[in-house]
């Protein structure tokens, strides 16, 4: 009886310990993987607006109702910068190392502006700029990551006007 229930006790722990080590490593582990086949495909230090279909296929999330732009940052040779046009509808910025490692998220209702800078940088190099209310520095403990942006919409009309704003954003080097 005893032995048994050692078993039984041994066989839930362990079931538990795998359970957590999923739950808190793969996400992070698969959005390294995106991320790094991300950044092989596109271009560094440019913002790519993505359709649904294929926002869909790098992220395996669906995102009908969204549009996307996304920068494959690379940082080894001095800071980048997300200059980013706001919409007037509910969207998210989104900042991850190449780990997947979320790094920094900002949305519509914590912001409030129309437009903001980004600038990536690695962890304790300056960037020599003068810091105001439009710009958020981040460190990324990487050289290499990925800028999400995304923007909601609900009528065909208004996705192209937001698809407009996140055209008319830009990703790339910070020039000091």
């Amino acid at each position: 009886m005893m032995q048994r229930l050692f078993w039984i006790l041994c066989t839930g722990l362990c079931a538990l310990g795998l359970h957590l080590a999923y739950v808190l490593f793969m996400p992070r582990l698969e959005m390294g993987n995106l991320i790094q086949r991300f950044a092989a495909e596109k271009s560094s230090n440019e913002l790519a607006l993505l359709l649904p279909a294929e926002a869909r296929a790098y992220f395996k999330a669906d995102y009908a109702e969204m549009v996307t732009a996304a920068c494959a940052f690379d940082v080894a040779s001095g800071p980048v910068s997300l200059d980013a046009i706001i919409p007037d509808s509910y969207w998210t910025i989104r900042i991850y190392a190449a780990g997947g490692e979320l790094l920094f998220t900002l949305d519509d209702r914590q912001a409030g502006l129309k437009r903001m800078r980004f600038v990536v940088k690695r962890a304790g190099e300056p960037v020599g700029l003068v810091a105001d209310a439009e710009t958020i520095t981040v460190e990324s403990p990487q050289a290499s990551g990925l800028i999400l942006v995304q923007a909601r919409t609900q009528e065909k009309a208004y996705g192209l006007r937001l698809q407009q704003a996140l055209a008319a954003s830009t990703c790339g080097r910070l020039i000091k």
